[in-house]
């Protein structure tokens, strides 16, 4: 499908992790770039090393490399500037998002529609664009119906680094009326806009108030 960009999840042994980074980009080559994130988890003692080999190996990005609560080491580490960091988990909403900029621990801004809404999302992003960080567009582990709906949000102007719109791509069944196609890595957003809820797929998927699956008629 052309996908260029790849998210790797990563965290607990730096070396694994880098024996993973490695393999993908000799399978890959250098046609896909590859960025990492760690979820929280690594050392507030050692990562700024973790981060400087990911680097080494051309790893563009790392996404919350430590945990939220460490957030002097974060903006510490962000100060360094081995690898430009991306705030996910740590600006869940607005006033996370002021608290993240007074403090400059972030690069890049991980937008997720689903979680924050649309009104909101769209004043972080105006916000963060403000104030010179780039932003992407995030999975929230989105259906085709999400994604269409998140394509919408990632066309904006400000939205300038590559998103997160190929989860659908994991699942076995669909609620919706036709499927979404990747085209040299791109999604149409003419085409994710006209994705609609199919009611018989619904109805199929529906379940009763006490959890077991309802009845075809």
């Amino acid at each position: 499908r052309g996908v260029r960009v790849l998210k790797v999840k990563i965290g607990g042994n730096a070396d694994a992790d880098l024996a993973l980074v490695a393999a993908l980009r000799s399978e890959l080559g250098d046609g896909v770039r590859l960025y990492v994130d760690a979820n929280e988890t690594l050392d507030p003692e050692t990562a700024a090393v973790t981060l400087t080999r990911l680097a080494n190996q051309g790893v563009l990005w790392a996404e919350e490399p430590l945990p939220i609560e460490r957030v002097r080491d974060r903006a510490a580490l962000r100060a360094r500037r081995v690898l430009p960091l991306i705030a996910d988990d740590s600006t869940f909403s607005l006033r996370d998002l002021r608290r993240e900029l007074e403090l400059d621990t972030f690069d890049v801004l991980n937008l997720k529609p689903a979680r924050t809404g649309y009104q909101e999302s769209r004043d972080m992003l105006d916000l963060a664009h403000s104030r010179g960080k780039g932003v992407m567009v995030g999975s929230q582990a989105s259906t085709t119906l999400g994604t269409a709906r998140a394509a919408a949000f990632a066309a904006l102007a400000g939205v300038d680094h590559p998103c997160e719109l190929a989860f659908f791509l994991k699942l076995d069944a669909e609620i919706v009326d036709r499927t979404l196609d990747i085209r040299d890595g791109r999604l149409s957003v003419e085409e994710a806009s006209r994705v609609e809820i199919d009611e018989a797929r619904l109805r199929e998927f529906s379940v009763a108030p006490d959890g077991r699956a309802r009845s075809m008629e």
